[in-house]
């Protein structure tokens, strides 16, 4: 009963975690009128060091999209991106040019934008614990651009941003967003 109950704790603690790591992303990307890949790099690193004191055994991403309502049509995605390409996860709300579905009540006006953040997390019991399962954490945070209608994404060519390790925190252990 002791190590169910560790195992629950941790799965609450990254559930609050995971929270925060969504609701901090969507709140520095909608700061921003225009946005580099190396940007995007730069605020995962971010979300990676809100995990950074909690040791477990897991792997998780983070997808970032921008969705925009056209003055005449239906909401789409203008660009997405990923904290990385290691977990085979997709975003629930589709891939960029697709229609997202919003959440019951959401609606966008007319030249609107928001951005979503979504974080998928795979946990997995520290110990071996037939009471405890592996789990997924989903969280999915919603944020209006602050300083510009939409926000532009510039993707960088140039190999020594875009190979900019996000994992690894200064203590050099590998946060969750690796």
């Amino acid at each position: 009963m002791l190590f169910s109950g560790l195992e629950y704790g941790q799965f609450t603690l990254v559930d609050q975690k995971a929270d925060r790591a969504v609701s901090a992303v969507g709140d520095m990307v909608s700061q921003y009128a225009a946005m580099r890949s190396e940007d995007m790099k730069d605020i995962f690193i971010a979300a990676s060091n809100i995990l950074e004191h909690y040791q477990f055994t897991g792997s998780g991403i983070l997808i970032v999209s921008h969705i925009h309502a056209p003055p005449a049509g239906i909401p789409k995605i203008t660009w997405q991106t990923a904290s990385s390409s290691s977990m085979a996860v997709s975003s629930k709300l589709g891939h960029a040019g697709a229609t997202p579905p919003l959440p019951a009540g959401f609606a966008m006006d007319a030249g609107a934008t928001v951005v979503a953040v979504e974080t998928f997390i795979k946990l997995e019991p520290i110990l071996f614990n037939p009471a405890v399962k592996a789990r997924e954490v989903y969280k999915i945070s919603w944020h209006h651009p602050r300083r510009a209608e939409q926000i532009a994404y510039t993707n960088t060519a140039d190999p020594s941003i875009d190979s900019k390790s996000h994992g690894n925190t200064k203590s050099g252990k590998r946060a969750v967003f690796a």
